[in-house]
């Protein structure tokens, strides 16, 4: 997407697969406890990885899973 800016409270973590499937990346909580203390309060993740942290988590399958989350 072009000139979308991402919601400056969301982070996405991941890795991004070539057929546009997210899959899951080291550390994903420890990632996600970092994110929170820099402010942020919502987290893209893959829906595989099985995570209990102290943002808001929306798992995605997909790139366009994520899009659609994000309403674009």
């Amino acid at each position: 997407m072009r000139d979308c800016a991402v919601p400056a409270d969301l982070v996405a973590v991941g890795e991004l697969g070539l057929s546009g499937e997210l899959r899951g990346v080291g550390q994903l909580e420890q990632r996600l406890r970092e994110a929170a203390k820099l402010g942020f309060t919502r987290a893209l993740v893959p829906r595989s990885a099985a995570v209990d942290a102290a943002i808001d988590i929306e798992p995605v399958a997909t790139l366009r899973d994520a899009l659609r989350v994000l309403g674009l």
